[in-house]
């Protein structure tokens, strides 16, 4: 089973009904795996993105659950850069053995097969899903020194200034980039795009006044929001966001349908066996369904999920491919790069 059963078809629905018989039949078959002692033992978990990043953050605790809950050997590696391409391919050109692992956002997917002219890889053919992790919003923030507390002063501040702001974002085609680019739509500002390596360099580059504002996830806002070097103006939702409750929802400003939260997901080469992956999500969804691994990052603006199944598994991925191809011809970067 590959990413053709989440983003390919005529209707939602044969999703759906197609992941959940594939998946009950990898159920009733993942028992037997777990008894072969030679499956699943050492796991690398590859991380396209800089240290200290929701990724990152994510990989290393999962690691850590499963090598206590099940005594397996886990590594987490990192290969940051690329728009995510290099450690995405290390995982594509793997063995489909359930011993490789890739933690990425699930935008980056949904994006890929858009905004490149000639994509490295095909995420519906080279990939499968095992299990989606986590979901976290994002908070735009400005630099603390600006004049702009609103949506509406950071309109006037664009408006005012020769040449417009700049943003942040961690790389061209990213999920900030593209959410940002459709930021500045609605409010209609000129704004030029800065990428960075990675999300603490990025909002670092806001905190510093380098950059005027960015979208970030709110795991790496909270530190600068705290210590009053970032101001946030309004964030996507408060369902994990706890210490920003009293931060007001885009929708809330006025801004429809601008939830562009971000969701983390562990994926595996495709041809991996069925009876691989379900054993792969059972371990996942028990290593992620401790309560001290929910009240860590919950207290971080993340929101861990241990419940996901095939169904809701498939969901994501289907309206996530719709909205974000939607964002990338909007701005105008189908195959641009």
């Amino acid at each position: 089973m590959s990413f053709h059963s989440f983003v390919r078809g005529a209707a939602r629905c044969a999703f759906v009904t197609t992941l959940g018989v594939q998946f009950s039949l990898a159920g009733m078959q993942a028992g037997a795996a777990q008894e072969n002692s030679s499956h699943g033992r050492h796991v690398t978990i590859v991380n396209p993105y800089a240290a200290g990043g929701l990724g990152y953050e994510l990989a290393q605790t999962i690691g850590d659950r499963l090598k206590k809950l099940y005594d397996m050997s886990v590594v987490v590696e990192a290969r940051p850069g690329g728009n995510t391409i290099p450690g995405t391919m290390s995982v594509v050109k793997s063995k489909p053995d359930g011993h490789a692992l890739l933690i990425n956002s699930v935008s980056v997917f949904a994006i890929a097969g858009s905004i490149y002219k000639k994509p490295p890889y095909d995420p519906a053919v080279d990939l499968v899903p095992v299990a989606f992790v986590a979901s976290a919003p994002m908070v735009l923030v400005v630099h603390s020194e600006l004049p702009v507390k609103s949506l509406a002063d950071l309109a006037k501040l664009a408006a005012a200034t020769p040449g417009g702001l700049s943003y942040a974002s961690i790389g061209a085609g990213s999920a900030i980039h593209l959410s940002s680019e459709s930021l500045k739509r609605q409010l209609r500002i000129d704004a030029t795009h800065v990428p960075f390596g990675g999300p603490p360099a990025a909002v670092t580059a806001v905190a510093g006044g380098h950059v005027a504002f960015m979208l970030i996830d709110v795991m790496n806002a909270l530190p600068l929001t705290e210590a009053g070097k970032v101001r946030p103006i309004a964030v996507t939702n408060r369902t994990s966001a706890e210490r920003l409750q009293n931060l007001p929802t885009f929708a809330e400003t006025g801004l429809r349908g601008f939830d562009f939260d971000i969701r983390m997901a562990l994926v595996a080469p495709a041809q991996t066996p069925a009876e691989i992956v379900a054993r792969l999500n059972s371990q996942i969804r028990a290593a992620t369904s401790e309560a001290a691994v929910h009240a860590r990052f919950y207290k971080r603006g993340v929101q861990v999920t241990d419940t996901a199944g095939p169904q809701e598994i498939a969901k994501v991925y289907a309206d996530d491919l719709v909205r974000w191809q939607r964002l990338v011809k909007d701005a105008n970067l189908d195959g641009s790069q």
